[in-house]
């Protein structure tokens, strides 16, 4: 979905959407397009990765965990004139790692902030999952998990969707 895989952190993977390589207004879209398609994946990626790493079983669990947060963010290369490096770094960043590790603790997939629900558009379905506050920031942030793209729910998951969201 027009990401750009910025950079591989063990086994993370940084990547990130803006100018010159999508539009302003469908950045947060495409990133929460390319984390469902990511989640669906993550079954089959189980089923595969023995082969894949030449392995019988897989070591350990492996699940698929994304966060996404839309802000403004420090674009560019930057480094020293030994080492440089196209990337992107501010609190927008800091937070989406941030929402990446805490859906162990909510048992999700995918978490987002309030900032990409709003700019994500209608084609895709969230719940709110909680506020928390996330190391490196004072206020508390509006946590979501994406539930999927819109145009492919059950009537009953919509109806859930809409009782959980008075419940809470």
């Amino acid at each position: 979905h027009r990401g750009i895989i910025d950079k591989y952190i063990g086994d993370a993977i940084m990547a990130y959407w803006g100018p010159p390589f999508t539009e302003h207004g469908e950045q947060a879209r495409l990133a929460c397009l390319a984390a469902i398609e990511m989640t669906d994946r993550g079954a089959a990626l189980r089923t595969e990765l023995p082969e894949l790493i030449g392995v019988r079983a897989v070591p350990s669990d492996c699940d698929v965990r994304i966060g996404i947060a839309t802000g403004e963010v420090l674009v560019g290369s930057i480094g020293s004139d030994v080492m440089m490096s196209y990337t992107v770094m501010g609190d927008a960043v800091n937070l989406a790692s941030r929402l990446e590790g805490a859906n162990k603790f909510y048992g999700s997939h995918a978490l987002v902030s309030a900032p990409t629900v709003a700019a994500a558009g209608e084609a895709i379905a969230f719940r709110e999952i909680d506020s928390l506050v996330v190391v490196g920031q004072s206020h508390a942030e509006s946590v979501f998990e994406i539930i999927g793209r819109k145009d492919e729910m059950a009537p009953e998951q919509t109806k859930l969707l809409a009782r959980y969201a008075e419940g809470l």
